[in-house]
């Protein structure tokens, strides 16, 4: 009778996933490693490949042949350098989900990323020295990526990449060019909700034409020396965007501030992340023309004493009549 029971007492073998995640996350990691090495249904269990980041620093990392000879699902991976990116972009596509590259020189390892099947996001920083890109390899669309950064890149490489993002990436919704130099140019993203633009340069309005024809675009961040917008507002005007932020070397006028509520007329949050010389009468007036927007500006200390009690007049006009 016992040995009966026994038979049919459960064991840890008859733990559902969920029960044995739970007992492998009290685990250091060494032990849930020699753990996968049990069966096939404890590999899959004993190691968080949604958290695991495989990284892969030097050509002359001692494990990088162990590494390719490798058949775990690695769902991330951090690579210094592109000498081998290609070789284990490919090796772990099936699984891959997030790829980060640094120290980028050459571009042939592009062609890789073609058709992946679950990379959602890609971190890429270019080297002091990287190859010229004049053309990007296109292949299979990788319909699952949404989220795309880029450091450290010129704007002499920056069209190639473009022509490449639209192309492979169809589906992504946010794209960050951050410490980037020269004057750029954006198109054919029809799915782009988020836009970080950060460089040395000024922001141009070539930039703020472009950003009107990316019709899902609702938020922009944009970063330089300084803000440009020379052509006519209805040119630049997106009545699509609701979130602005603004930072430049040189200081946010009051004038410009307004110019940005012409440009973008459905704005419902506004912040200038750096240096403002608004005043309190100047910002008053951008809230009385987009009721509907929250303006997260410093006014400059000097306008404020003006300012106070106003109700939005300027009453420096009003200090001087008097």
């Amino acid at each position: 009778m016992s040995s009966e029971q026994d038979l049919t007492k459960p064991t840890i073998a008859d733990l559902p996933n969920e029960i044995l995640e739970e007992i492998f996350s009290y685990l250091e990691f060494e032990e849930r490693l020699t753990a996968s090495q049990v069966c096939l249904r404890w590999h899959g269990t004993a190691l968080r490949w949604s958290e695991i980041r495989l990284g892969v620093y030097s050509p002359d990392d001692p494990d990088l042949e162990t590494i390719l000879a490798s058949e775990r699902p690695y769902r991330h991976l951090q690579l210094n350098g592109d000498q081998f990116a290609a070789q284990l972009v490919t090796k772990f596509g099936a699984s891959l989900r997030s790829l980060s590259i640094t120290n980028v020189e050459t571009w042939s390892w592009l062609g890789s990323l073609a058709g992946l099947p679950e990379l959602q996001s890609i971190f890429i920083k270019t080297s002091y020295q990287y190859d010229s890109l004049t053309d990007a390899p296109l292949g299979q669309p990788c319909p699952t990526l949404r989220w795309l950064t880029i450091e450290e890149i010129g704007s002499d490489a920056f069209p190639a990449l473009n022509r490449f993002i639209s192309a492979t990436f169809p589906a992504l919704e946010c794209l960050r060019v951050e410490y980037y130099s020269g004057v750029f140019r954006l198109s054919n993203l029809p799915e782009l909700v988020e836009l970080v633009m950060v460089g040395y340069n000024e922001i141009d309005d070539g930039l703020l034409a472009d950003i009107k024809s990316l019709p899902n675009l609702r938020t922009i961040v944009l970063a330089g020396r300084r803000l440009e917008c020379d052509y006519p507002d209805h040119v630049l005007r997106s009545d699509h965007i609701r979130t602005v932020q603004i930072g430049t070397d040189d200081p946010l006028f009051d004038d410009e501030l307004l110019q940005l509520t012409e440009v973008f007329p459905g704005m419902t949050a506004f912040s200038c992340s750096r240096w403002s010389l608004c005043t309190v009468a100047g910002i008053d007036a951008a809230r009385r023309r987009l009721p509907n927007c929250t303006f997260d500006v410093e006014p400059a200390e000097d306008s404020m004493e003006l300012g106070a009690g106003s109700d939005g007049e300027d009453s420096s006009s009003e200090t001087e009549s008097s």
